[in-house]
């Protein structure tokens, strides 16, 4: 069996590293300001179809399935502080006491829904530590959560990549040779629009 580490293998042991890190990332507290996830799950369903293997799929799946754990340690560890920076601002208190509530009634539903919801799903995971919620539940409603959203732009990223091999394109060797160009690329790109729509939504709201 061929490892990752071989340099013959399909996707370099690096872009592995970049895929995992980008999924860790995009919902860590702080870097998901700066990390778009949905372009390294993207990258990561072209890439199993382009190149034969499930790897990157497994890599960000990975990647975001520990963020979620990585949260949820820190949010357990540091309870009071998060009580206090979530009551800070009142767009934050309303956000925290909404996912405190959920939380307690439906934990296992709340977790897995909450990867569908952009900021909630950063701060599901601290909260649930924070306020001890058990932890085999949230494990369970984690993998769900990750299973289905982060696969679900996976699943796109790989149709994507198969309807181009269909048509016989160019562009899947060209996304192949330029990889890492790409997804930083896509990454700065997917950050300006969000800034943008932002700055947008915000004069539009005061007009």
């Amino acid at each position: 069996m061929e490892s990752v580490l071989d340099p013959n293998f399909p996707v370099s042991f690096w872009t592995l590293a970049l895929l995992f890190a980008g999924a860790f990332l995009d919902a860590t507290l702080l870097f998901c300001f700066f990390v778009m996830g949905e372009v390294f799950f993207l990258a990561a369903g072209w890439l199993a179809v382009s190149q034969g293997v499930a790897s990157p799929v497994l890599a960000v799946l990975l990647g975001a399935f520990c963020a979620d754990q990585f949260g949820y340690l820190l949010g357990h560890l540091g309870q009071t502080r998060v009580r206090v920076i979530a009551m800070v601002k009142h767009s934050r208190r309303k956000i925290y006491r909404k996912v405190q509530k959920l939380l307690h009634k439906r934990s296992v539903l709340w977790i897995a829904a909450s990867r569908f919801m952009g900021p909630v799903a950063w701060v599901t995971p601290p909260v649930a530590g924070a306020l001890s919620i058990n932890y085999r539940r949230f494990v369970i409603g984690s993998s769900l959560g990750v299973f289905f959203a982060a696969g679900g732009f996976v699943a796109l990223g790989a149709m994507g990549a198969l309807g181009m091999k269909l048509a016989s394109w160019d562009g899947v060797e060209f996304f192949n040779q330029h990889f890492w160009a790409v997804i930083i690329g896509a990454n700065g790109l997917a950050l300006l629009a969000v800034v943008v729509s932002g700055g947008w939504i915000s004069r539009w709201k005061n007009r």
